[in-house]
């Protein structure tokens, strides 16, 4: 019908983004390697990060900054842990 028609053609829309990935998201460096086009690619090494210039269809932005967020937020929560668990353990 025109509107799956016109569904399809929003989903597909496409943006130039750039992207910072951590060293230990590798598959989803790999899904972003594989399903879009890449511009632009290098490691850092000193930072362990991809970085990325790519050409994205709509329909995986969200999810994929979503697990970079959700990777980063579990970072800070798990270090903020560490920190509280060596504050709690060397005043006993």
């Amino acid at each position: 019908t025109l509107w799956e028609k016109i569904a399809e053609f929003f989903s597909e829309n496409r943006k130039t983004i750039k992207l910072t990935v951590p060293s230990e998201l590798d598959k989803l460096v790999g899904f972003i390697k594989k399903n879009t086009e890449v511009i632009e690619y290098s490691f850092n090494h000193q930072l362990k990060e991809h970085e990325m210039h790519i050409v994205i269809p709509n329909k995986y932005i969200g999810s994929i900054q979503k697990q970079i967020d959700d990777y980063y937020l579990l970072n800070y929560y798990n270090g903020k842990s560490d920190d509280l668990n060596k504050e709690i353990n060397s005043n006993e």
